[in-house]
């Protein structure tokens, strides 16, 4: 079983992503703090062995608060919009109110990033979206009145890039269910799938792997169920996806110097 040292913060924690990349992180014995906007949606992910804390990823000092002593982040904050918001006003069932896709998904994890520097943590993976970059897609046609919140992931995801930081980004296809490793994953590199399902517990999966795994560093990955036999080798399955030219252009520029 692979060691880690160092706690994990999930944020999003409450959510389905969330609670399963808390899981996973128990699975394998390593310390982790779960982290969501209120106490009552920590409740849903109380257990033994795990820290908890209170923080909004609008809310700068308090997610410093949050994140100090950790060394990575996983974040699986995304913002709700329809039918998910009914109640909230109209601002919020379409994504522009402050609970929107520009405050939570755009600027919320640039404020991410910024207390992370600031605490000292070093490595982040965040989940976000396939589709990202493909306009004319039926689905992201279709999620554009909703805040925007395929272009406000793209900022979030350039932020994430240009950060500094260690990074792996992670862009699932449609979100299911079911138990993890029970399928293979087929991996691909940024925009280049455009179907296809995988469950939370797989997306947390491979969340969890790139925090040790130094061929998923620097990368962007587009994730989706397929039929062949679970992931055995993790370093070939992140290595099989090239790393982003930002990331290779700093560790060229740090081999130089």
């Amino acid at each position: 079983m692979p060691t880690y040292e160092g706690i994990v913060a999930v944020l999003g924690a409450n959510g389905g992503t969330g609670r399963e990349a808390v899981a996973r992180l128990q699975h394998y014995g390593i310390p982790v703090r779960a982290i969501a906007r209120s106490e009552a949606k920590l409740k849903e992910v109380a257990r033994p062995g795990v820290e908890t804390a209170v923080a909004d990823v609008r809310d700068p000092a308090g997610l410093e608060n949050a994140l100090r002593g950790v060394r990575a982040v996983i974040n699986c904050v995304g913002t709700r919009v329809g039918f998910a918001n009914t109640g909230k006003g109209l601002a919020d069932f379409f994504g522009f109110g402050d609970d929107g896709a520009d405050a939570v998904d755009n600027r919320g994890t640039v404020n991410v990033l910024e207390a992370m520097k600031r605490v000292g943590a070093e490595h982040i993976v965040i989940v976000t979206s396939m589709l990202i970059n493909q306009p004319l897609n039926p689905f992201s046609l279709m999620m554009k009145p909703f805040g925007d919140i395929l272009t406000m992931k793209d900022k979030a995801e350039k932020a994430v890039r240009t950060s500094g930081l260690r990074y792996t980004i992670v862009r699932p296809g449609g979100l299911t269910n079911q138990p993890p490793l029970q399928k293979g994953i087929r991996v691909a590199p940024a925009d280049a799938l455009s179907s296809g399902s995988i469950p939370r517990a797989d997306v947390a999966e491979v969340c969890v792997q790139a925090l040790w795994t130094d061929t998923a560093y620097g990368r962007t990955l587009e994730i989706v169920s397929d039929d062949t036999p679970p992931v055995s080798d993790w370093r070939a399955f992140f290595a099989s996806v090239p790393p982003d030219a930002v990331a290779a252009q700093s560790a060229v520029a740090s081999s130089v110097s």
